[in-house]
């Protein structure tokens, strides 16, 4: 998500050399393309759509750079890109601005920064694509919005899927695997929608930070992942109905973030605790289930105004509820515990209201 503005001025510059090329002839250099076209023989070198409407069929040719600037871009609308193997570029497709774009079933392979990067694009769908290797991200969204991304594999990057200052986009049914940061991605950004996407294997499976508000993840997966769910500074975004097992440390982090909806979420066999609230105000917990953690199964450290009611926490290392570091003017009502190994519920906070709880023991309290 890094260095658009010297981007969009070195594709500028260099827009002013390109000479067209015909397709049947273009094997290197650039290729300026205007009208439909169909590679039939691999390319290298860059490739620029100059009109709107246009679609670039690759039939599975192979588009390729020596490190550095765009393999496929355009600042046109309408565009269709289509069926492309394309490697060696800082960002293997780049399309600024624009709308109703289809990028879709194409392979995107160790570009040196992003797969596929869209900037302040609108109302376009980015589907069945493959991404490998991306030191940055498989794909990336700047300040983009109401865009589908949908069906991608983002494997072995540095990162999954990215959405910066993006709002009202709709990502689903996209797996992230092995990348050394976040499957999916979510900075300041607003409103957008995360449903039945997997991530696995990577260092966290979703994270939402640095003001992040109004999102939505529903229908999630998250496993094997050292973070299932990291929400950092990240407030009022709903998180329904996710699962986040086999976690390395916590299965859901919430963490100076506030005012959070959490419902029917499951955090099962993470090796460390399963939901932990830290520092965090006006989160509400309801129907999650956490279980067989390695620590605790719901934490609420140094966090005040949480409501949890009709959570389930058993069989947990440590507590199955367990409120400290200060924690005060939280509310537990209607949860069960049972089966946890030092506690089923414990309070080290002050002022906080517990009632109508089915808990194995008291102990603690």
């Amino acid at each position: 998500m890094r260095r658009f503005a010297r981007l969009l001025v070195a594709m500028a510059i260099a827009g002013a050399a390109f000479v067209a090329i015909p397709a049947a002839m273009a094997t290197t250099g650039t290729l300026v393309i205007t009208s439909n076209t169909q590679l039939t023989q691999d390319h290298q070198g860059d490739i620029l759509i100059d009109a709107d409407n246009v679609t670039l069929d690759c039939a599975g040719h192979s588009v390729t750079g020596a490190g550095g600037g765009f393999g496929i871009t355009s600042n046109r609308s309408g565009l269709t890109i289509k069926h492309c193997v394309v490697s060696g570029f800082l960002y293997g497709i780049f399309l600024v601005g624009g709308s109703n774009h289809t990028v879709t079933a194409n392979t995107l392979i160790s570009n040196t920064d992003q797969g596929i990067a869209l900037n302040t694009t609108t109302n376009s769908r980015v589907a069945d694509n493959t991404l490998s290797g991306h030191p940055n991200a498989g794909i990336g969204l700047m300040e983009c919005h109401d865009n589908v991304i949908v069906n991608n594999l983002a494997i072995d990057g540095g990162g999954g899927i990215g959405l910066n200052r993006s709002s009202g986009n709709k990502v689903a049914g996209n797996t992230a695997l092995r990348n050394t940061w976040a499957g999916f991605d979510l900075i300041e950004a607003t409103g957008n929608t995360l449903t039945g996407n997997v991530a696995r294997d990577n260092w966290i499976g979703f994270g939402a930070g640095t003001n992040s508000r109004f999102n939505t993840f529903q229908n999630n997966e998250g496993t094997g992942n050292n973070f299932g769910w990291m929400l950092n500074e990240a407030h009022e975004n709903v998180l329904k109905n996710n699962v986040a097992r086999e976690s390395a440390q916590v299965g859901i982090v919430v963490y100076l973030a506030n005012n959070n909806t959490l419902q029917g979420n499951r955090a099962m066999g993470n090796t460390e605790g399963g939901i932990a609230l830290i520092v965090t105000d006006g989160n509400t917990l309801t129907e999650n289930t956490s279980s067989q953690n390695g620590y605790g199964g719901f934490e609420v450290g140094a966090s005040t105004h949480t409501t949890l009611s009709g959570n389930l926490a058993n069989g947990n290392g440590t507590a199955g509820f367990d409120v400290f570091f200060d924690s005060t003017l939280n509310v537990l009502t209607g949860n069960k515990g049972h089966a946890n190994d030092q506690f089923d519920g414990r309070d080290f906070g002050t002022g906080n209201f517990w009632s109508a709880n089915n808990f194995g023991t008291t102990t603690g309290f």
